[in-house]
């Protein structure tokens, strides 16, 4: 059966470049195939990159192609309902509605019809009907698409059981739906694509569908055939993308291997159904690697229950369903909430689904007003689009200039980020052009929740705005998410927004002044007024302090003055506000109605920057949130316990299990705060450090009790346990705490609590400077498994699905690079000796060595507070040296060239020469495991020519890429394993690190030979004549040295009059001279050690033998 394994291998599919130049905006990922199909088109022509004559030749006839219903434009969109009438886009529906709505009729009598062909109940004939040999395949010329198919019985409120078969996220995975009907026809449907295409009789060759048509495909796995949905089509590389329907995993195929759908195949719903779980989405920092690998462990293998709570219409249905597993009875969603792995949303109306990418601040904050919107009395609503929404990445500790939009209260106000202010500029001024042109449509009637275009009062010009709320049939109250303000305006001042407006994230931030409460229950108009005046028409440097789960806490600071004026402080002087000790709720160092003796607590589900002060093994540690502040506090705590100590003996103090205290601390002679843990008989004491997590032994004369005012301060040791792990054996043994040990110890880390217990917190720890999952360093290492694995093995899977005859699912270790491993920056620490135990103790900090760092794991050492500072944050740029594929010198072979830079530095990409497979794939998914894992992500600006990690739009995940050219905001980039290229915003960009690019890429570094330029620099007349012999073309090259990586080789192309060689080209042109290294031969080599000489003798010798053996006579 096909499984998802190729398709990490084989990677996001290769799209031609030259789409790119026909739309300024990448296709959206999401749009359906059949939209992206009018684009396609461009490409389909000998004429286009990478074109082959050849693959046209076969080619039937089209039909004639479909017009909108509304506009008259070309249209592949069917009305959803009738699946009659075409449509070019949406908007085009929408307005045709109210006269299309009288005559569509659901087609509910196709379902009741048992299909077989798209065509059988049309009267077709052709000049050959009735020969015997006019369609000896009995395969109809119509191509049959998505909506040929029967539509499912699967409905809103079903209730069914049945397998997860691909796992991608939460939000995006395949199921199949157990029943006696869909099981006997998916064996028949398998039975009958073998016997069909195993016949050479009924392969067409020279075959090439469409985007968008229903065809059948060989597997790579098993070379059986299976339904499929082709997705894209690369007609330079010979592959089409393809989706199996039956099983759900994607594959890119060789066109030799698709041929058209049979006429005696029935045209049964596609078994694998695409779902989702329903109201839920992914935090803020998308899916973390356990979340992916706990649900992947709980989907897969498992007999499930789905409930649909609402199916979202489209070229191919999405289900959003509640999953129950049937053994245990546990609810997955209600599971991915209860440990932070996801945020809960609103229910969705069935008759106006959004697809929200992030949760919109300002939405949810404006529907808090609507409990029961009302809606415009039109009649029924038109099948509608799903639409997705981006936002602005904030996180805790970023500081950026921004002017305030719009305030309602101090705990109540909208940001906007001045870095943004151009783009915005443009975005608005491109809505302009778009709606001033355009009449109010009558059939426009945007839903709740819906984004459009809306003309604002005061200045009369458009902005995106979100449907808050009708207030009448003809007014709805709107809300510019860009800005944060809302309005009531006339239906008629909206119009509809284009898809390529949405690309740009929502500018509106939504914040609350940190610090400050109302002297009363509520903010008085007073309050409000004054904080307008403080920040109206300024630049406010903004910091973002905490968050809650829509808004952001900040401090605001008016840096225009000296000294810069504190917002908050200024409100509290002017007596419209007062302090508010623990304003920052969710912010790491703080707690609410902190009492005397208790312990700091971790934030659920948020990532906070921590160091470890003392560790037992993976199960017990200790750690100290970063706080500046806190930290500095605990020295002066610890500066005035000594003193207080040291003037009152202790002396009657008899201590009891439980007590609070003074202990005093033997290898630094200094006390600190304490609990005592057991009394013994012999009048010692066990006592733990609550500020470090330390345990010592004292005697009587070491102990004494704390005064009260010593115990304001929270205990600053935060007891932990690492997530998604248990040990191998039966416990934690040394070897593994060693291992631990030397991934934390003096690494920057990140704590992200995901359960908490009696004892403390359940977290998940990633190495800031690695950005790896320190539980996922233990499973590579085989220190440890994953919790739940089955047989020893590692909770990441290879993506394999299940089969037909219900074989498990194997699971596969997440193996990094040794690289990756923190022992070469341990060069300072000494290996435990035999006679310590294999904990770690770290002493208190003492007062007098305030900023030593970590020296040895078993010694007593220090964390030093200077690890917790904040460093300025700058633009990332790391160009490291990137291995390639290697190729043989001396030999012609067929490459694509991706860009031309000069005659001395272009990128090709050979056809032949390729990594291994498996090699690849476990590089893809280290790689995936660690940009997925960067849970806050610094600004990163590549060069053109860098290496780095790049998110692919039509999947989501992270591949590695080469930096073509850069522009403000985005870059073009081509994916350095396949050859596709497409430009991508720097938020979908990332840093490489090195240990990704030790397995070479398939992106070679060529340098033209033979030729030198007529200046000092290559003009650029010469490089645009290369450009347009050889850029984005299958050339023939042939290697002749390597230097540092860099291959200097001879171009030829086919040309009208043979085959041009490109040096000589550019020689006869005037644009280059010639360095007299055109071809290898003895007059042409220089080096002492060149092969042209010895290979040119045993050429020589093989001729004369050949001559020798022709003499003689061949005995009869």
């Amino acid at each position: 059966m096909p499984d998802r394994e190729t398709e990490q291998c084989v990677g996001p599919a290769w799209k031609s470049d030259s789409i790119e130049k026909i739309r300024t905006e990448v296709p959206d990922s999401r749009m359906p195939p059949s939209k992206l199909q009018k684009l396609r088109l461009l490409s389909k022509t000998p004429l286009c990159l990478d074109g082959d004559v050849s693959l046209f030749q076969n080619l039937e006839p089209l039909s004639p192609p479909k017009s909108c219903h509304y506009c008259g434009l070309y249209g592949s969109r069917r009305c959803s309902s009738c699946r009659i009438t075409y449509y070019c886009s949406v908007e085009c529906q929408k307005k045709d509605w109210s006269d299309h709505s009288v005559l569509c009729k659901p087609a509910s009598a196709k379902d009741k019809v048992s299909c077989t062909s798209p065509t059988e109940t049309t009267a077709r004939k052709s000049p050959t009907e009735g020969s015997p040999g006019a369609n000896p395949m009995n395969i109809p010329d119509k191509k049959i698409m998505w909506s040929d198919l029967k539509s499912s019985d699967i409905k809103e409120d079903v209730v069914f059981e049945g397998i997860v078969v691909d796992f991608s996220n939460p939000c995006h995975f395949y199921s199949q739906a157990y029943s006696k009907q869909s099981v006997e026809s998916l064996l028949k449907l398998s039975t009958n694509l073998n016997k069909i295409y195993r016949n050479p009789e009924n392969l067409k060759k020279g075959y090439v569908p469409a985007i968008g048509e229903v065809c059948v495909a060989k597997y790579s796995r098993d070379q059986h055939w299976y339904r499929v949905m082709v997705q894209n089509i690369e007609v330079g590389m010979r592959t089409a993308q393809v989706l199996y329907l039956d099983y759900g995993n994607q594959e890119a195929v060789p066109l030799d291997d698709l041929q058209q759908m049979h006429q005696d195949l029935e045209l049964f719903p596609p078994t694998a159904l695409k779902c989702s779980l329903a109201n839920i989405m992914a935090p803020s920092c998308g899916w973390s690697p356990e979340c992916l690998v706990e649900v992947r462990k709980l989907l897969l293998e498992q007999q499930l229950s789905f409930t649909v709570v609402y199916v979202e219409e489209d070229i191919m249905p999405s289900y959003a369903v509640n999953i129950s597993i049937v053994s245990s009875g546990v609810n997955v969603s209600k599971l991915l909430l209860d440990r932070g792995y996801a945020m809960l949303v609103k229910s969705k109306s069935p008759d106006k689904l959004q697809n929200h990418a992030q949760p919109v601040p300002l939405l949810e904050t404006l529907s808090k007003d609507t409990d029961n919107p009302e809606k415009p009395c039109n009649g029924s609503e038109p099948p509608q689009l799903a639409q997705t929404f981006n936002i602005i990445a904030v996180s805790v500790g970023d500081v950026f200039n921004a002017a305030i939009t719009d305030i309602q209260s101090p705990e109540d106000f909208f940001c906007q980020q001045l870095q943004n202010a151009k783009q915005l500029a443009e975005l608005m001024d491109t809505m302009s052009k778009h709606c001033k042109g355009k009449v109010a449509s009558p059939g426009f009637a945007p839903g709740v929740g819906d984004m459009c275009c809306a003309q604002f009062t005061e200045d009369n010009r458009w902005y995106r705005a979100s449907i808050v709320k009708y207030t009448s049939n003809d007014s709805v109250l709107v809300g510019y998410v860009d800005f944060g303000n809302v309005e009531v305006l006339p239906v008629s001042r909206l119009r509809p927004v284009l898809p390529n407006m949405m690309a740009f994230p929502l500018q509106a931030i939504k914040c609350s002044l940190s610090g400050v409460m109302p002297p009363s229950e509520t903010w008085t108009k007073e309050a409000t007024t004054a904080m307008l005046a403080l920040v109206a028409n300024k630049i406010v440097t903004v910091k973002v302090v905490a968050q809650t789960e829509f808004s952001l806490i900040v401090d605001l600071l008016d840096a225009s003055v000296n000294p810069e004026v504190v917002i908050s402080k200024c409100l509290i002087e002017a007596g419209v506000a007062v302090k508010k000790e623990d304003a920052n709720l969710t912010s790491p160092g703080k707690t609410d109605d902190v009492l005397p003796g208790k312990c700091l607590e971790l934030p659920m589900g948020l990532g906070v920057e921590i160091i470890i002060c003392m560790l037992q093994s993976p199960a017990e540690f200790y750690c100290q949130i970063c706080n500046e502040k806190d930290l500095k506090s605990l020295n002066e705590v610890n500066l005035q316990l000594n003193q207080y100590c040291m003037k009152h003996q202790p002396l009657g103090y008899n201590s009891k299990t439980g007590d609070l205290c003074c202990a005093f601390f033997s290898a630094d002679k200094n006390w600190y705060r304490a609990r005592v843990t057991k009394v013994s008989k012999t009048g010692k004491t066990k006592v733990c450090f609550l500020d470090y997590g330390n345990r010592e032994e004292v005697t009587a004369d070491q102990i004494c009790q704390i005064p009260s005012q010593f115990l304001e301060l929270p205990f600053q040791a935060i007891r932990c346990s690492l997530a998604g792990v248990k040990p191998i054996g039966d416990q934690w043994t040394r070897a593994t705490n060693e291992t631990f040990q030397m991934c934390v110890a003096g690494h920057k880390l990140q704590a992200k609590a995901v359960h908490k217990t009696e004892d403390g917190y359940s977290v998940d720890l990633i190495d800031l400077e690695s950005s790896r999952s320190i539980s996922d360093v233990l499973i590579a290492q085989k220190a440890a498994v994953g919790r739940d694995a089955k047989n020893g093995l590692s909770a990441i899977t290879n993506h394999s699905l299940p089969k037909t005859n219900q074989e498990k699912t194997s699971f596969q270790p997440f193996t990094p690079s040794n690289s990756g491993s923190p022992r070469g920056r341990q060069e300072a620490l000494e290996k435990n000796s035999s006679n310590h135990s294999a904990s770690t103790t770290f002493k208190p900090s003492s007062p007098k060595e305030k900023n030593t760092r970590m020296k040895s794991l078993n010694k007593e050492c220090v964390p030093t507070n200077t690890m917790c500072t904040k460093q300025p944050k700058e633009d990332i740029h790391v160009n490291y040296e990137w291995n390639s594929i290697e190729l043989p010198l001396n030999e012609a072979l067929q490459a694509s060239v991706i860009s031309v830079v000069s005659p001395d530095l272009f990128y090709v990409m050979p056809k032949e020469i390729r990594v291994g497979e498996k090699k690849l794939q476990k590089v893809l998914v280290d790689l995936a495991g660690s940009c997925n894992a960067q849970a806050t992500r610094e600004a990163f600006k590549p060069s053109a020519g860098d290496l780095c990690c790049a998110k692919f739009r039509a999947d989501g995940q992270w591949y590695r890429a080469l930096v073509l050219e850069t522009l403000e905001s985005a870059a073009k980039v081509v994916y350095a394993d396949y050859g596709n290229m497409e430009f991508l915003p720097f938020s979908s960009l990332l840093p490489i690190r090195k240990m990704f690019l030790e397995t070479p890429v398939h992106i070679v570094k060529c340098s033209l030979t033979g030729v030198t330029p007529i200046s000092e620099e290559w003009s650029p007349a010469s490089t645009e004549l290369l450009k347009t012999l050889v850029q984005e073309k299958v050339v023939t090259l042939t290697a002749l040295q390597v230097n540092g990586g860099l291959y200097s080789v001879s171009v030829e192309q086919p040309h009208m009059t043979g085959i041009l060689n490109v040096s000589e080209k550019l020689i006869s042109d005037g644009l280059a001279r010639s360095s007299s290294t055109l071809s290898p031969s003895p007059g042409t080599c220089k080096s002492a050690d060149c092969c042209c000489r010895e290979v040119l003798k045993r050429v020589e010798r093989l001729e004369q033998i050949f001559k020798l053996l022709l003499q003689q006579e061949i005995p009869k």
